[in-house]
């Protein structure tokens, strides 16, 4: 990976996640802060439309600011490859917490949807909007949840989705509008503000999940799948999904109709409120990747240095694959075998070390033959019988984690996985296993 050390003055400590724009890092500045920064991918940066997009975000998230939004710290949009500094929040989505806990309880419910309104509010306010609410784009922090990701913001006379033959958004909280016409006002954030909420009432997607086709269709010609709520914040989420963007209430109004949260109580259960303090706590142990050699050292290695987050262990391999294309949109290929998940055996003494050392990881392309991802245990692709090899490179790749890491958990190496059909490499999870000597 081509990952820089230092981006406008701030130490990159590791990456955060990657789109097809660009690749957000965790950076620390000179007096210690934390921040998130999005770097323009360079095939976008020499774009002129791009460019002037991304200046049009810095300015629209710096004239929106309050409770519930993120701060934006520092940007240069004349850089080479434009950056935006934020303010980090250490915390899990929406979309990871109701993946690893459930649905939320109603009084945590509530908070969420009172708060997470009260900052949509305040972005359509400034005559902006959001355009992709989705709950991987809600960070739940300790004092409440933040919404994230202004990159494809708009003020209200732009209404354009984009060039022609493309879309902004995510399939599934894509408001109808956005489907028929391409054309949307701050409505659309009202029936995504209602896809949110109905998400984190149910644990389910309110309109299922498949290929995106399918979740597109059922966006714009089915009722939302409200199963086992209560009549009264079933109807309210009704009104907010409603296929006709005029009939959808006022944002002030609906929250009118959230039942009040109660202030007594934690607004998010114990276990997510563990998660927040295991991130934060995981912060002050981050260290920028430091060189080092490989334990067993190959002709002429050159150790990758990457960077690695810890995950919630998938249940099942093409499970979680499953999930994750949900939250994207992205069409299931119901033949793929999932991820690309590989064992991170450790002793007792390197797992409460925390690292840094040297994994040799292997890299497996699509069969030459049909393009399948599964192997067998003789290096045989699955789904061709074993008549195409899937070729596979064993790169030493240098890691550090949290020390004390335990047996079960997840460590997530972003693009180190599969190829796709466009030649991009997906992400490769790491089982750690910790050895009983």
């Amino acid at each position: 990976m081509d990952d820089p050390v230092e981006i406008g003055g701030y130490q990159l400590l590791g990456r955060l996640g990657q789109g097809g724009m660009g690749v957000v890092y965790i950076g620390r500045g000179p007096q210690g802060n934390v921040v998130a920064i999005k770097v323009v991918r360079p095939q976008y940066a020499n774009d002129n439309e791009f460019r002037r997009r991304f200046m049009r975000e810095v300015r629209l998230a710096q004239r929106t600011t309050g409770p519930g939004l993120v701060e934006i710290v520092a940007a240069d949009t004349d850089a080479t490859q434009p950056w935006l500094a934020t303010e980090y929040i250490a915390g899990p989505t929406l979309a990871d917490a109701v993946v690893q806990h459930g649905p939320l309880e109603t009084s945590a419910w509530a908070g969420l949807a009172h708060q997470l309104g009260t900052a949509l509010h305040t972005v359509h306010e400034a005559g902006t909007m959001h355009r992709d609410l989705k709950p991987a784009n809600v960070l739940l922090s300790r004092t409440g949840p933040r919404l994230i990701d202004f990159g494809i913001a708009r003020a209200h006379g732009d209404t354009a989705l984009t060039n022609v033959g493309q879309t902004i958004g995510t399939i599934g909280y894509m408001a109808p509008e956005y489907l028929t016409t391409a054309t949307a006002d701050e409505r659309a954030d009202l029936f995504a503000f209602g896809a949110v909420l109905a998400y984190a009432a149910t644990g389910r997607h309110p309109f299922g999940h498949g290929r995106w086709e399918q979740v597109q269709f059922r966006s714009v010609h089915e009722p939302p799948d409200l199963a086992g709520l209560s009549p009264r914040i079933a109807d309210l989420l009704e009104a907010l999904l409603d296929k006709n963007p005029y009939r959808r209430p006022p944002l002030i109004a609906a929250l009118r109709e959230i039942p009040a949260p109660d202030p007594a109580q934690a607004w998010l259960p114990a276990a997510i409120l563990a998660d927040i303090a295991a991130a934060a706590e995981h912060l002050l142990r981050l260290k920028a990747p430091r060189n080092s050699h490989p334990m067993d050292p190959q002709p002429e290695p050159t150790p990758t240095h990457t960077f690695l987050e810890i995950v919630p262990a998938p249940p099942r391999s093409r499970l979680w694959g499953r999930m994750k294309d949900a939250f994207n949109g992205v069409p299931v290929d119901d033949t793929a075998s999932g991820p690309d998940i590989q064992e991170l055996r450790l002793s007792r003494a390197e797992a409460q070390s925390g690292g840094p050392m040297i994994f040799s990881a292997s890299l497996h392309e699509p069969c030459s033959a049909c393009n399948g991802r599964g192997m067998t245990a003789a290096r045989l692709c699955r789904s061709c019988s074993g008549s195409g090899h899937v070729p596979g490179t064993r790169r030493p790749v240098a890691i550090a984690f949290a020390p004390g890491i335990s047996s079960g958990t997840f460590l997530l190496l972003p693009g180190m996985g599969y190829r796709d059909s466009e030649g991009n490499r997906g992400d490769l999870y790491l089982r750690v296993s910790v050895l009983a000597r």
